[in-house]
């Protein structure tokens, strides 16, 4: 199933508007139709599938109306039915404004919007996967004496500067807790050197702490 929607997704519904597209200019290229001062008409359409995305995001994951209509938690039945509906409203609301009605530029725009939309879908995709890769924390909280923990010399924290950065915060605060975002890499590093100590739970010096390794 999900090798089936992702095939549907980059390469099924990109053809789709290709192929529109190509349609529209071999039937326009037939008929001999009047092109002139289409360049704004034609970047509205553009505007149009991408704006028709953005407000399946808002309706169907900000709102909520993707679990309350679909009991969808996410993918594509989330956003897509609410974004489709818009496109084709929007899309109606285009044509009528363009004023024209050759077969040819409804394929056209019908193949732009459509490749836009899909574009606007894979740039929020990527930017979500950036987004999830690099939200990465160590959150650190002072405990009193626990039943296990591992002993951390200073000079061993000396060489993980993110998780002694976090416990300064946590000694500083008034709850006795801190996160801390930091770089994937030195969150594997840090994660890392506790799972060989063999305890989350840590002492240095006096003081004991709880550390916690948060990733979205």
């Amino acid at each position: 199933m999900i090798m089936i929607k992702a095939f549907l997704i980059f390469f099924i519904f990109p053809l789709i508007g290709v192929l529109a597209i190509c349609l529209g200019i071999w039937h326009e290229r037939k008929k001999e139709v009047e092109r002139r001062g289409r360049r704004w008409k034609y970047l509205i359409f553009s505007i149009i599938g991408i704006l028709s995305l953005l407000a399946g995001f808002y309706l169907g994951d900000e709102m909520h109306l993707g679990y309350v209509i679909f009991k969808a938690t996410g993918g594509l039945l989330t956003i897509f039915p609410f974004a489709l509906i818009i496109y084709a409203l929007l899309f109606s609301i285009g044509l009528y404004i363009s004023r024209e009605h050759s077969l040819g530029f409804g394929l056209k725009v019908f193949g732009i919007s459509f490749l836009f939309l899909f574009l606007a879908f894979h740039g929020i995709m990527a930017y979500g996967a950036h987004e999830h890769y690099y939200a990465k924390a160590i959150s650190v909280h002072k405990l009193n004496t626990p039943s296990e923990y591992a002993n951390i010399t200073k000079e061993e924290l000396e060489e993980y500067p993110a998780l002694k950065k976090a416990i300064e915060s946590a000694n500083r605060s008034e709850n006795s807790r801190a996160t801390l975002k930091v770089h994937p890499d030195e969150w594997g590093r840090n994660r890392a050197f506790l799972s060989e100590k063999g305890s989350y739970n840590i002492k240095v010096g006096d003081e004991y702490y709880e550390v916690g390794f948060i990733c979205a």
